[in-house]
């Protein structure tokens, strides 16, 4: 399987993007339906590669259950190490988005990737990056699961809201701006983001763009790369928005 060129990145990327979307099944079916009518050439075993590194949905805890403090409500996002909550703090009512850690992946590696998590947004403060307002450990079937709570951001993944202002070049630029603003306020602390991609950038109703899952980062000042991957030997990401240094090791 020859190297991808350069330019033929941005492709597979949108492609894999796209079809993860879709049940394995219809991915499959309307690549190989691309590859027969000449749409793509010599690229769909990367593509299949990136689905198949994707990682898969995870268990879910019933709703309304309780976390610590918290009443969950409904589940609103998922990715390669936990679930995100709406909940409602019991007592204050305040309603905050909860992060939990699956108690099957309780594994050395991914709490110690989830706990850093949890210290780099403490350490983060800027209106252009999700907020923490508390952390502490929930019981699931015997098994102490960490978690954290923080601000719940409404509003467009990136890539829609661009696609809503298409025609306003200022206004995207100056979104854009502010999405700079954000990553550089992490780096200036020594924190890199490795998995910036529009579902991780929400634009409120009021224009203002919020970073989130900070869940991969890493810092700046580690003199291994290594000890910023997974021991376990999976890859840590999404791979349509890895960069090809990532995706190839």
């Amino acid at each position: 399987m020859d190297t991808p060129k350069p330019e033929e990145w941005s492709r597979i990327h949108e492609l894999a993007d796209e079809l993860s979307e879709l049940p394995p099944r219809e991915a499959e079916d309307k690549l190989a339906e691309m590859e027969r009518g000449g749409e793509i050439t010599g690229i769909g075993s990367w593509v299949r590669r990136m689905l198949v590194l994707a990682p898969p949905p995870l268990e879910l805890a019933a709703g309304g259950s309780v976390a610590g403090r918290y009443v969950l409500q409904e589940k609103i996002g998922e990715g390669g190490m936990g679930v995100v909550w709406r909940a409602v703090q019991e007592f204050t009512r305040q309603e905050v988005a909860l992060k939990m850690l699956r108690p099957s992946l309780m594994t050395p590696a991914l709490s110690a990737r989830f706990l850093a998590e949890m210290s780099t947004l403490g350490h983060l403060q800027h209106t252009g990056i999700v907020r923490i307002f508390d952390a502490g450990m929930h019981a699931v079937g015997g098994v102490e699961a960490p978690f954290f709570a923080m601000e719940l951001v409404e509003g467009l993944r990136l890539d829609r809201w661009a696609a809503a202002h298409r025609g306003d070049r200022a206004e995207v630029l100056r979104l854009m701006a502010a999405v700079c603003a954000a990553v550089q306020h992490a780096h200036e602390r020594g924190v890199v983001h490795r998995d910036l991609k529009p579902a991780n950038i929400l634009v409120r109703p009021d224009g203002r763009p919020v970073v989130l899952d900070f869940g991969l980062s890493c810092p700046t000042g580690r003199t291994d790369p290594a000890d910023a991957e997974p021991t376990d030997g999976a890859f840590a990401g999404t791979p349509a928005y890895a960069s090809p240094e990532r995706f190839l090791g």
